[in-house]
């Protein structure tokens, strides 16, 4: 059951409180709400002005960005974002 396993627990209130696609670079250590999200896009330009090529930007679901240890993007997902 749900309710008795903590890995579950945490699993469902994570899908209630992020959607199910997020977007990603390889970049970078953080998902994002919006392709266009500020802090997303203030980071390709950063890699950019160093010379680099940015990643590209990528839709993938929750739990792979969570798989691949990235964290919720703080612009996106303000600590009390869903409350």
């Amino acid at each position: 059951m749900v309710d008795d396993c903590p890995y579950c627990k945490e699993a469902a209130l994570a899908a209630s409180q992020y959607p199910k696609n997020v977007y990603i670079s390889s970049g970078g250590g953080a998902f994002h709400k919006r392709r266009n999200c500020a802090a997303l896009r203030q980071g390709q330009r950063s890699v950019s002005r160093r010379g680099g090529t940015p990643a590209p930007v990528i839709a993938v679901q929750y739990r792979q960005a969570k798989a691949r240890g990235m964290e919720p993007c703080q612009a996106c997902f303000p600590p009390n974002w869903n409350r």
